[in-house]
């Protein structure tokens, strides 16, 4: 593997750094280019990392959790073994989507209310932080109820 800490280090001031290609590699150069600011970072995934420790561990929602559709004034039960995208789908509501796998950011939703936990590879930790949006196809809730903008 190519030496990314040195890479990085050498990159000039406001130059943006992509990168594409195996899990191991990505992950190295994530792991390495934290000190360079978060907007000069670029990553583009073709298909999900390897799972992460606890990463796929469901986090509260063993009964799993509601989702209010503000623009519909309706409520669907998202059960264990399902995804919001999945639970939708069975609603007969249409959503865009591309991956399937937390990598595209075309199932990206606004979150009204409620917490998201999020399950994407695509989000920075400030997107994340923030509570704002949230990927359908893979994420979840931390909340009972989770308030979505569909």
């Amino acid at each position: 593997m190519p030496d990314v800490n040195a890479f990085i280090k050498q990159l000039p001031d406001g130059h943006h750094l992509y990168c594409c290609g195996p899990d191991p590699m990505m992950r190295a150069v994530r792991d390495h280019a934290e000190a360079l600011d978060i907007d000069r970072v670029h990553f583009e995934w073709f298909e999900a990392p390897a799972a992460q420790a606890g990463r796929d561990e469901p986090q509260g929602d063993a009964s799993g959790f509601d989702v209010r559709l503000m623009e519909r004034d309706m409520t669907i039960h998202v059960p264990p073994d399902l995804s919001i995208l999945e639970a939708l789908e069975q609603q007969g509501i249409d959503m865009p989507y591309a991956c399937r796998a937390g990598i595209c950011r075309t199932c990206e939703v606004e979150v009204c209310g409620g917490e998201p936990d999020h399950r994407d590879f695509i989000l920075d930790d400030e997107e994340r932080g923030s509570g704002k949006t949230i990927l359908v196809c893979v994420s979840r809730s931390n909340t009972d109820t989770l308030d979505l903008k569909i």
